[in-house]
């Protein structure tokens, strides 16, 4: 974080903290080839 804070503005590296695990996801669902079962999650009662 501190190292990030001298390349970047804290407003960006805050930014980029609060949707890192959205990061994450969407990387391993790219890279994984995992399929997404929130909609099954989702639709069930």
């Amino acid at each position: 974080y501190l190292l990030a804070l001298k390349k970047l503005t804290a407003t960006d590296v805050s930014a980029l903290f609060c949707c890192n695990k959205a990061f994450v996801f969407l990387l391993s669902w790219i890279v994984l080839k995992d399929r997404f079962m929130g909609v099954r999650i989702a639709g069930k009662p």
